[in-house]
C-alpha cells in the first residue's frame, strides 16, 4: 500500500508540493534506485513516452508530447532538478 508519509515526504509524488524528481518509495542509496530525474535523463524519448502511456495511464500522443517537453526541457537545461 501506499501512505501519507510517502506522499507528503517532497520526493515528487505531489506536484502541487515543491521537492526534488525523486518518486522513489525506498530511498535507501545500498538499493541503487535511481529517482525520476535520473531516469528521464537517461532514456530516449521514446522510452520515456512508452513509461509515462503504460504507468501514468495517458493517451498514446499526451505521453508522446509529455515526453516531447521533458526531453526539450533537458536540452536546454530548464528541467528543475528540485
Amino acid at each position: 500500500g501506499i501512505s501519507s508519509p510517502q506522499l507528503d515526504g517532497g520526493r515528487g509524488f505531489r506536484p502541487e508540493l515543491d521537492g526534488p524528481l525523486d518518486m522513489r518509495f525506498d530511498v535507501d542509496p545500498a538499493h541503487g534506485v535511481e529517482t525520476a530525474l535520473e531516469f528521464m535523463q537517461r532514456v530516449d524519448r521514446h522510452t520515456l513516452a512508452k513509461t509515462i502511456e503504460e504507468y501514468g495511464g495517458e493517451h498514446p500522443m499526451v505521453a508522446r508530447r509529455i515526453a516531447d517537453a521533458v526531453a526539450l526541457a533537458i536540452r536546454d537545461g530548464s528541467l528543475p532538478t528540485r
